[in-house]
């Protein structure tokens, strides 16, 4: 699992600025979070491993937690060992929020917690320090990342050095792109076919 540091190191290396004299460290997690963005904007998206287990009462609402883009699954009861069905739940927005709301026959199996399965957005707010990459996104956000910094380099440089970055940079991108279309096609990385997009996310 590579860390943001790792992205850092990995950027300034392959733009040739090993030591950030160019582009400092600050300036790459702007780019990083850039790259990550790209991947929102091109509909990826991950899955929740660690599901919610959410409090709810007996036929009320419950709030959608903040990291879910899509549910798929909704498990309840007893160990939640019991999935209820797509039709027994809804959306309804309640001030400005997403909520889940259960039918009344789901009384007995929402009467304690439930569990959401679902998707989240890449994350895109990475911070400087040993805070992980999603798992997945390493290779694409290394390349893309290092694209988006070899231009602004280029920008700065001049002669045959600038042409170098330019150079280095349109590589990247090209490879950023293809592992792009890569993640398109696998299925963790897209909505399953009965996912339900969450209202306002």
């Amino acid at each position: 699992m590579a860390s943001v540091n790792d992205i850092v190191q990995e950027v300034s290396e392959q733009t040739g600025d090993v030591e950030l004299e160019r582009i400092t460290k600050e300036q790459v997690l702007i780019l990083l979070n850039a790259a990550a963005n790209d991947l929102g904007f091109a509909g990826i998206i991950t899955g929740i491993t660690d599901n919610e287990a959410l409090s709810a009462g007996a036929g009320t609402l419950i709030i959608v937690p903040a990291s879910f883009t899509y549910i798929h699954d909704i498990w309840g009861g007893t160990g939640f060992a019991t999935w209820i069905p797509h039709s027994h739940w809804s959306f309804q927005i309640v001030s400005s929020a997403p909520n889940i709301l259960f039918d009344s026959e789901q009384q007995d199996v929402t009467s304690g917690s439930v569990q959401l399965n679902g998707h989240r957005r890449p994350t895109n707010t990475y911070t400087l320090g040993s805070g992980t990459i999603d798992v997945g996104f390493e290779a694409f956000l290394r390349m893309r990342t290092s694209a988006y910094a070899a231009q602004q380099l280029a920008q700065i440089a001049e002669g045959a050095a600038s042409s170098n970055l330019e150079n280095i940079s349109v590589k990247a991108m090209q490879s950023s792109n293809e592992m792009l279309g890569l993640l398109n096609q696998q299925p963790h990385f897209r909505p399953q076919r009965y996912s339900r997009a969450v209202p306002l996310r």
